[in-house]
């Protein structure tokens, strides 16, 4: 389950309005946060380990109009994001272009944007996808053929350069991706303006895109005015969209110019993509939060249920449900002690099952896998 799909599961079998004053979802993605914490520490399993899925880029120019120079008209924005670069092309026409912005399903290009002009049915892809901000290092990446019927998978190995496989500048897909590289580009957002709330370390903000919920932690807030700078420790956007950071600007005022700017990673694939595949990507991040709706915990989909089953514990107490509390006490702790039982942490930092051997080692050896 991903973490959307795990807050989900809570309200489930929660039986009580999800804005709730007593735990709000922001309340509730705290607690299921503290609890894969806690369940990673009880593993000994390096708590910074994440796993993602994305998509990338590969739709058709719309009937809207027709798409020329910083406007791109398309059926999709799937796996889109501010700075990715595209392909766009035709028979006969075959154009690199970035995204300054998305609006529905208009795309507005960094100008100058495309040289040629594109009608319905011509094609827009990328083989480039953003990594999370909290990124720090790469586990592995393993692509799937969503569009087929047997999903076929594959590991991809990494390379020092890729080169695009195109077919007389037309998007042509020889195979799946099988390698990789990753590179990084400052991803910055100018003139975001200070708002309310700016003699504290809690400011509104305007100019900052709708992504979940702390998908700024990290980044570094800049006072263009101030000559100042902090580091986002919190991000939300409802009610307002706001920034927590981890120093006071002193003397911020609403109405500040000011920047968000991090050290985005991005990954670039072989092979510019014919049909849209899906990735699993594997890595080592800045916080063990799960902050993206599609962040999925590094246990096996089984175990997920504990996680939910320590959320659960918690709103029961926080909401006085004090005949629940036992209940749900009692599945948190006996799944716990059975993924206990099954994972251990060999020396090179991956998780593995526990075998009868495995456990026969560890007992008349004292130690293993330590």
């Amino acid at each position: 389950m991903n973490f959307s799909e795990l807050q989900t599961a809570f309200y489930d079998r929660f039986s009580e309005n999800a804005t709730s004053s007593r735990f709000n979802a922001t309340k509730v993605k705290s607690w299921l946060n503290e609890g894969y914490r806690i369940l990673l520490s009880e593993i000994k399993k390096n708590d910074t380990d994440k796993v993602i899925r994305r998509t990338n880029v590969y739709t058709l120019c719309s009937d809207a109009g027709s798409s020329t120079g910083t406007t791109l008209y398309v059926d999709s924005v799937s796996g889109m994001q501010k700075g990715q670069y595209l392909v766009v092309s035709d028979e006969t026409h075959f154009e690199t272009v970035q995204i300054a912005s998305i609006s529905a399903l208009t795309v507005t290009l960094v100008s100058p944007g495309l040289v040629n002009t594109y009608t319905d049915g011509d094609y827009v892809a990328s083989n480039q996808i953003w990594l999370p901000g909290n990124f720090l290092s790469l586990h592995s990446i393993i692509v799937e053929d969503i569009t087929s019927t047997d999903h076929s998978a594959n590991v991809l190995n990494q390379s020092s350069q890729i080169q695009m496989e195109t077919n007389t500048g037309y998007i042509n897909s020889k195979a799946m991706p099988t390698n990789f590289y990753i590179s990084g580009c400052d991803y910055s957002y100018g003139n975001v303006t200070a708002g309310a709330g700016t003699t504290t370390t809690v400011f509104a903000s305007t100019g900052l895109s709708a992504h979940e919920a702390d998908y700024y932690v990290d980044w570094i807030f800049t006072n263009q005015i101030r000559s100042a700078w902090a580091r986002v420790t919190a991000s939300a956007i409802t009610p307002a969209k706001t920034l927590t950071l981890d120093t006071t600007i002193a003397s911020q005022t609403s109405g500040d110019s000011c920047s968000l700017r991090r050290q985005l990673y991005s990954v670039f694939f072989n092979t510019m993509p014919d049909k849209q595949y899906a990735y699993r990507i594997s890595y080592n991040a800045s916080s063990p939060n799960m902050v993206n709706a599609y962040d999925i915990p590094i246990l096996e989909e089984r175990h997920h249920q504990v996680i939910v089953d320590y959320a659960l514990m918690k709103a029961a107490q926080a909401a006085r449900r004090l005949e629940e509390v036992p209940m749900f006490k009692q599945d948190y702790f006996e799944g716990l002690a059975r993924i206990k039982q099954q994972y251990y942490c060999p020396t090179d930092g991956s998780i593995s099952i526990r075998t009868a051997q495995d456990v026969y080692d560890e007992i008349t050896r004292s130690r293993y896998g330590r």
